[in-house]
């Protein structure tokens, strides 16, 4: 190094750290050099690094187990809950069936099969027209009375 580069070349002092350390940094015509950290903080930067990693890694392991564990229950609450709506369709068939229907009427209202004569089927005897008909076919034909 020449004797004009060596006259540059200043040599400041640092405050001084807990330790009682001094930490010196080199200035060359006025410009300053970076100080690299020290190998603790770079070892402390990296095991929090690697810590922060294997915790994230746990808790989505966790947490996937918990949605596992989700999901089973919820797939069988669906097998359940499909046995109880096929049992609910077999009772409201049979509820709905003339047998039972007929059953029902007779036990809780006392109802039976009709007497013969009680039941007059209207469609089955011819019947005349009547004003009324007349009247309706003409509307719907559109012609004056």
């Amino acid at each position: 190094m020449s004797a004009s580069a060596a006259a540059t070349l200043r040599t400041s002092r640092a405050p001084e750290s807990r330790s009682g350390q001094v930490r010196t940094t080199t200035r060359a015509a006025g410009r300053a050099e970076p100080q690299r950290p020290s190998k603790t903080w770079s070892v402390l930067f990296g095991a929090s690094a690697v810590a922060l990693a294997a915790g994230l890694r746990v808790w989505t392991g966790l947490l996937f187990a918990d949605l596992g564990y989700e999901h089973v229950r919820a797939v069988d609450l669906g097998e359940r809950l499909e046995i109880e709506r096929q049992a609910l369709e077999d009772e409201l068939a049979s509820l709905r069936s003339t047998d039972f229907l007929e059953a029902e009427a007779g036990r809780r209202l006392g109802l039976g099969p009709p007497s013969a004569g009680q039941v007059v089927d209207l469609r089955s005897e011819p019947r005349e027209p009547g004003a009324a008909d007349v009247r309706a076919a003409q509307a719907a034909s559109g012609a004056q009375p």
